[in-house]
């Protein structure tokens, strides 16, 4: 499957990075996920994401191998690819890009956003990768949609 044009990979974020914020005079705005089985809450979140005209939005997408560790076995419903490709046909996406690891860490230090989005479910828990940063970004907690994808997952097993 042929990757969308906001699809970036994480070793040129760099470029994209530098257009927007010193070509374009943009501040970056960074939400990161799963997003297996796009649902309105997934689309509600990115679509509040930017708050201002002078924002640009960059989603990481967390690769087959973690979105695996994260939510177990069976996990991703939707491959990386295909997850790619539905995050970026969302009007408000500027730039995808994928990642591994624990925490969406390597993307706060290649892209340094200004505004680090992040969902409501997260409120009250300690965010480890913006722990050990040399700068600080915004941090924005959006309301979110109370739909989860195990709920989804729950559902579509007991309507068999």
């Amino acid at each position: 499957m042929e990757r969308p044009s906001q699809y970036v990979p994480i070793s040129e974020l760099g470029i994209a990075v530098n257009r927007f914020r010193l070509v374009e005079k943009k501040r970056i705005v960074l939400t990161t996920g799963v997003f297996d089985l796009l649902h309105a809450g997934h689309v509600g979140l990115i679509s509040r994401a930017k708050e201002k005209d002078d924002e640009v939005l960059f989603v990481g997408v967390n690769s087959d191998e973690r979105a695996r560790q994260l939510k177990g076995r069976g996990h991703p419903i939707i491959t990386e690819a295909l997850r790619v490709v539905m995050v970026a046909a969302l009007r408000w996406v500027d730039v995808v890009t994928t990642f591994d690891g624990p925490t969406p860490e390597v993307l706060l230090h290649r892209i340094r956003p200004d505004v680090y989005v992040k969902g409501d479910d997260y409120r009250d828990k300690v965010l480890p990768e913006l722990q050990e940063l040399d700068f600080s970004p915004t941090l924005r907690i959006l309301s979110s949609h109370p739909i989860r994808t195990t709920s989804i997952i729950a559902r579509a097993k007991s309507a068999k």
